[in-house]
């Protein structure tokens, strides 16, 4: 007992002067650590962000000099911008020679005014040039500006490992694993693996995932097997430590055994994790991944008749769990013979519990698909006004909070594709409401719906595509039929894409009312099937001209200890894969991918490579070797602000002529892009 008073007396002192603040303090870390668990609970997220605001609250107000504590409270406990820089501001007012007072209050403004935070974050290292922190932040915010500075990164990143050499948290270790300099992270894995062994507290030992993950990045591939085996080990002296780990610590062992290659101890772990936590998002999770694996596609109707049986068992376990209805959600509205009413009871509660969580409102246009459920099924018409209207504005809602959070530093384009989304949404909105006005007979709205489109003010041609075909049905709801045909008209001749299922479904209602308009107007059936033959579609491809041309390296090793570069590939075409083993689009295409190797690989003009984007590396050989793939793999690049996956096609100079991001999963893609290959000479 004495032994322990004194332990919580030294940490109590180190709450109160550090003379290097590395790690949280025990206690601090420990309530770190409780809040975190919070998320854990299957409950709407707004009622799980107000017990973690309240927890905050709380220690904040009893550590209110712990960096750590207030550093996290800002990432996490839900306030504004405004909030933040507003109380941060309070307290650097009161004391602004204080070096934690300024740091605070330079990471509110972070995102804001990130030049004025990274100025203020200066100030606080001159104040204390022992503070570790403020280093990690500018080495952020140059890392994010535009354009990034890795120069000023990589020295604010070794000046932090030179005051803290390792670090329990979280934040340092991910932008330690990302980081261009491999003498850095040796650095920082020998110390961290050092640290971690010295310290017997399991509340530390989350930090074994990040080294875990540095040490396979660090590793020659043909090295893994031995740095398994170390892994293994690792993990069973952990176990042995600790008889009944807590949730977070399983998950961490869990991800020792994946990594480790022993999937038997990892199903162990996902067993144990189900039996303790039963009502935990984790063993949800679980759930989901399990049937995700029996259902690689989870497209078709027996994927979705699976899904709607098996979540049956889901709601009752997670009843107010938002992820658990989504599923449940799409399974019913994918169904064409679920009675009616059975229909409208389940989508009535997945709604009531969508409603209940703001996040999922804002970001997931379930209002928008019911109401289209509504109008193929021919029922609760009434109701789809209604529903058009809360998904404005929860869509609304969502783009202001959005704004309210948003930084300085985001990527142009990723913005103008979040604004095209949003109006593309809004056109969408616009096409059901007219929809729902023909089959409730209403033309007196078409006045109103063309006011709506127009102020919607589509500027992309694929939102001025959707504005076509929405004019299409708000033209015959007027009954001007020839507008309407003349409309959809020119939808079909913008190109939407033939061989989704989704759009061949409506491509095919919208050429069936077009059939009827022409033979209303007087025209024939012979001169329809004319018309017919000559029209030429825009061929179905995800490939576009490249905007510019800077693709990532290629001056990279390989899976096999290869050192490539973009010499070596001079005078050849070039398709080059960016993918991750966790991404889904990526792992539908890869069998497409193997083909088309397998079809020019022995060639001399082409030559494919990929390039893998997973910071953890350990997850890429098992995957190769389980789906048979040969292409070649080059690791340890950087790719940041990089939707994966995304297609290259290099000409023999080495310059880019053609992209496509995303998996094209229209039939014919490896015969499209052996196409495009030939003829980029």
């Amino acid at each position: 007992m004495r032994r322990l008073i004194f332990s919580l007396l030294l940490c109590a002192a180190a709450l109160v002067a550090a003379p290097t603040y590395c790690d949280a303090p025990l206690p601090v870390a420990v309530a770190l650590r409780e809040i975190s668990a919070l998320r854990q609970q299957s409950i709407p997220r707004v009622e799980v962000q107000q017990q973690i605001r309240a927890r905050f609250e709380q220690l904040i107000a009893q550590y209110p000099n712990d960096l750590l504590a207030q550093r996290a409270f800002q990432r996490e406990a839900g306030l504004s911008r405004t909030e933040l820089i507003a109380r941060f501001k309070k307290r650097y007012d009161s004391n602004p020679k204080d070096a934690l007072s300024v740091y605070l209050y330079a990471l509110s403004q972070s995102g804001e005014n990130t030049p004025e935070a990274s100025r203020l974050m200066e100030e606080a290292l001159r104040l204390d040039p022992n503070m570790a922190w403020p280093h990690l932040a500018i080495a952020y915010n140059a890392a994010n500006s535009r354009p990034p500075d890795p120069e000023k990164t990589l020295r604010h990143h070794e000046a932090f490992v030179k005051l803290c050499p390792a670090t329990f948290e979280y934040s340092p270790n991910i932008a330690f694993l990302q980081s261009t300099s491999t003498g850095l992270q040796g650095s920082v894995s020998a110390a961290l693996r050092s640290k971690l062994a010295a310290d017997p507290n399991p509340v530390r030992w989350d930090a074994y995932e990040y080294l875990w993950r540095i040490e396979f990045k660090l590793t020659p591939f043909p090295e893994h097997a031995a740095l398994r085996k170390k892994v293994a080990a690792d993990v069973a002296r952990l176990r042995n430590s600790v008889p009944e780990p807590d949730l977070k610590l399983l998950q961490v062992l869990r991800e020792g055994a994946r990594s480790s290659g022993d999937t038997a101890a990892e199903q162990k772990l996902n067993s144990e994790i189900d039996r303790r936590f039963p009502e935990s998002q984790e063993a949800w999770w679980l759930l989901l991944t399990r049937w995700k694996k029996e259902h690689p596609s989870a497209s078709g109707t027996e994927d979705m008749r699976s899904l709607f049986t098996v979540s049956e068992e889901w709601v009752r376990r997670w009843p107010r769990n938002a992820n658990v209805h989504f599923y449940r959600f799409q399974a019913v509205l994918h169904l064409t013979d679920i009675p009616p009413a059975v229909a409208l009871a389940e989508i009535n509660k997945s709604i009531a519990v969508f409603r209940s969580d703001p996040e999922m409102a804002g970001n997931f246009p379930y209002a928008l698909l019911a109401a289209n459920f509504f109008l193929k099924r021919g029922m609760e018409l009434e109701t789809i006004p209604t529903l058009v209207q809360e998904a404005r504005n929860a869509a609304q809602a969502a783009r202001l909070e959005h704004q309210q959070r948003r930084t300085d530093t985001e990527d142009p384009k990723f913005m103008a594709s979040m604004e095209s989304g949003a109006r593309q949404a809004e056109i969408s909105a616009v096409e059901i409401l007219a929809r729902a006005y023909r089959q409730l007979h209403r033309p007196e709205q078409a006045a109103a719906l063309e006011k709506q489109l127009f102020d919607v003010g589509a500027t992309l041609p694929e939102e001025q595509a959707l504005a076509l075909r929405a004019s299409g049905h708000i033209a015959a709801l007027a009954g001007r039929k020839l507008d309407a045909f003349t409309y959809w008209d020119r939808w079909l001749a913008s190109g939407p894409p033939q061989n989704v299922p989704a759009h061949k479904e409506v491509i095919a209602s919208i050429q069936s009312e077009m059939q009827t308009l022409w033979a209303a107007l007087g025209g024939s059936p012979a001169a329809w099937n004319l018309r017919e033959r000559n029209i030429t579609q825009a061929s179905p491809t995800a490939w576009q001209a490249a905007e510019d041309n800077s693709i990532p390296s290629l001056k990279l090793l390989d899976i096999h200890g290869k050192q490539w570069s973009a010499e070596e590939l001079a005078g050849k075409t070039v398709l080059v894969n960016l993918w991750a083993t966790w991404c889904g689009p990526c792992r539908a295409e890869h069998a497409e991918l193997q083909k088309l190797h397998d079809q020019v690989k022995n060639r001399k003009d082409i030559a494919i490579v990929t390039l893998n984007a997973d910071m953890d590396l350990s997850s890429v050989q098992p995957y190769l070797d389980e789906n048979k793939y040969t292409f070649p793999v080059l690791v340890n690049g950087q790719y940041k602000n990089v939707s994966l996956p995304t297609n290259y096609i290099l000409d023999p100079k080495g310059v880019a002529r053609w992209k496509s991001t995303g998996y094209d999963a229209a039939f014919g893609w490896v015969d499209r892009t052996l196409s495009l290959l030939e003829k980029t000479k």
